[in-house]
């Protein structure tokens, strides 16, 4: 095995041979020991505390005699069990009633855990992997923004300008985190493959986004011909 990974970056590498039962066991603590110190890490970082709270939501379900449970990945803040959050853009004030980490219960969540969270206080039924679990008031709704695009230098517009601009009737999405919603072009310039511009769109299914604004990757969904799918960036200008 070190004959193999010499000419490569993973020359030096510890090489664990797993021959018997000692050789798990060792395994096993080595990984423990990984898991221990990544997650002291998470706790001791400032960013971690004093950011505000976001999940990504990717799962919604109701579990009897629970409520409705909410699955997502922990990407900023500190998550405590019994305090009150936003789902935005849905719903303001929702009490945090429980944390499940691999079917175990914590009072805490950092930065880089999958969670399981139960909610109490829920109102709005239309939860899906547009709804962003936040800290209160730390997000906010956005129907439309106006904000700067890049095109992609491999994307090429299906018009005879050969140009996205206000003027294309196709249809666009936005993908901003895991939350995704057709958009409208509004007004703004025409803007050439490798280029920079600024556009007015419609956001068709609000979607949440925090102090830096709306932002995410811009894709055209329509038929398949053969093309990139992905037309470029937007960020929404403050």
């Amino acid at each position: 095995m070190q004959k193999l990974t010499r000419p490569t970056k993973l020359n030096g590498i510890d090489v664990i041979l797993l021959e018997s039962r000692p050789d798990y066991e060792h395994l096993k603590e080595i990984l423990f020991t990984m898991g221990s110190n990544a997650s002291n890490i998470r706790k001791s970082s400032p960013t971690s505390a004093d950011d505000p709270v976001k999940v990504l939501v990717d799962h919604v379900f109701p579990v009897k005699g629970i409520g409705m449970v909410l699955l997502g990945l922990v990407t900023s803040g500190i998550v405590r069990a019994g305090e009150m959050y936003d789902l935005a853009p849905v719903q303001n004030k929702v009490i945090l009633r429980s944390i499940q980490k691999f079917d175990r219960d914590f009072k805490e969540a950092f930065v880089g855990d999958r969670v399981g969270l139960a909610l109490k206080g829920l109102k709005s039924p239309d939860l899906d992997r547009n709804t962003v679990f936040c800290s209160l008031n730390s997000m906010k709704k956005a129907d439309h923004a106006t904000g700067i695009l890049f095109v992609s230098p491999f994307y090429k517009p299906q018009n005879p300008t050969g140009q996205i601009s206000p003027e294309d009737t196709r249809n666009y999405h936005l993908v901003a985190d895991l939350a995704i919603s057709p958009i409208k072009l509004l007004g703004g310039d025409s803007i050439s493959p490798g280029k920079f511009g600024t556009l007015d769109i419609k956001v068709e299914k609000p979607l949440a986004h925090d102090a830096q604004g709306l932002r995410g990757i811009v894709a055209d969904f329509g038929p398949f011909t053969k093309k990139l799918r992905i037309v470029g960036y937007f960020q929404q200008t403050m």
